[in-house]
């Protein structure tokens, strides 16, 4: 025991000790920052990033999630209390509903814009975000009353009558929505998503010349609006305009090197033009995107049988016109004998 106790003392001393002369050192201060748990951490994270940063779905939906939800359930917290000393509020109810829709609670945020309501029946933020809210949990009928009413409280309300011509898109009732979205693009032509399902809108009632105008609307104030290219690409190609088809399944690409409609169909294009080289780079670049794709694979290998097939004809031409000037050569010749 004796001896036991006595290494444990040295031990402590030594340790002491290393920790004086360590605080003494000059560089211990830098020791201890590059030792520290939030530098490693923070130099793993850094690595994460940039092994990640070409991830096009982390560059754009990356936030601090925990941070993000800690920080709602504080104000959560602070609007509950608030509500307690003003309880015929219409506005905290309103605040609370929207946090509680950041938090996926989409039906208790239902229940806190209807006491918006109960309290201001005309209470526009109130009626739009309940009609948005039941947007997002599918029930259209609902959207389009809340909506509606938003409209009515104020008619200059572009994101409600977008809403409206969304819900009316979802019940398949196009030519009300197609109505409801122009005046949602006359009051904010800056409203891409808008300008983007009105030209699917427009698509639906058979009118593409139409729809071109919208596509372009959207791709104008957003030019990186991959999905307006797409929708701009597959209308040209329907309408046999394929130089344009080209240029915006070409953009997609660019915008989003992982979208695999874009590229099967580009790739197609090609086929079909007679351009199986260029073919043959999409339907690869296709396949670094998903290597078990099967369809991708055949069209590869359709692709490499009618260049081969291009190639070897290239060649026979190629022989046979060598071997002609050979003959006409040696036909002015001594040494050509004819049989």
């Amino acid at each position: 025991m004796k001896l036991s106790s006595l290494m444990l003392l040295t031990l402590s001393v030594c340790t002491l000790c290393s920790v004086e002369a360590l605080a003494e050192d000059k560089d211990s201060e830098n020791l201890k920052n590059t030792s520290s748990y939030n530098q490693r951490v923070e130099e793993y994270n850094k690595k994460w990033l940039k092994k990640n940063e070409s991830t096009k779905s982390f560059k754009r939906h990356y936030v601090d999630r925990n941070a993000l939800r800690r920080q709602v359930i504080h104000q959560i917290r602070e609007v509950r209390s608030e509500i307690i000393e003003q309880p015929d509020n219409p506005a905290l109810y309103t605040r609370l509903g929207k946090l509680k829709a950041a938090e996926g609670h989409l039906f208790s945020a239902i229940r806190e814009f209807k006491k918006t309501l109960f309290l201001d029946p005309e209470n526009e933020e109130g009626n739009f975000r309940l009609g948005y809210t039941y947007l997002l949990t599918g029930d259209q009928l609902e959207a389009i009353h809340y909506f509606s009413r938003t409209v009515l409280v104020n008619p200059s309300h572009a994101l409600a009558y977008s809403g409206l011509g969304s819900a009316y898109f979802h019940t398949e009732k196009y030519e009300q929505a197609a109505a409801h979205l122009e005046k949602a693009v006359l009051l904010q032509p800056g409203m891409v998503l808008a300008q983007k399902q009105l030209g699917d809108t427009l698509i639906k009632l058979n009118q593409p010349n139409k729809a071109l105008i919208h596509y372009n609307s959207a791709v104008k104030f957003y030019p990186d609006f991959d999905s307006a290219h797409y929708s701009l690409a597959v209308t040209f190609k329907t309408l046999g305009k394929t130089k344009k088809a080209i240029r915006h399944y070409k953009e997609v690409i660019r915008i989003d090197p992982e979208q695999m409609p874009a590229q099967m169909e580009l790739g197609e294009i090609y086929l079909k033009a007679g351009k199986p080289s260029l073919a043959i780079k999409v339907y690869k670049q296709a396949l670094k995107v998903e290597p078990h794709n099967t369809l991708a694979q055949k069209n590869l290998d359709e692709a490499y049988l009618t260049w081969s097939k291009s190639s070897f004809r290239n060649n026979l031409e190629f022989d046979f016109d060598f071997e002609l000037e050979e003959v006409k050569r040696f036909s002015n010749t001594s040494e050509y004998v004819p049989n």
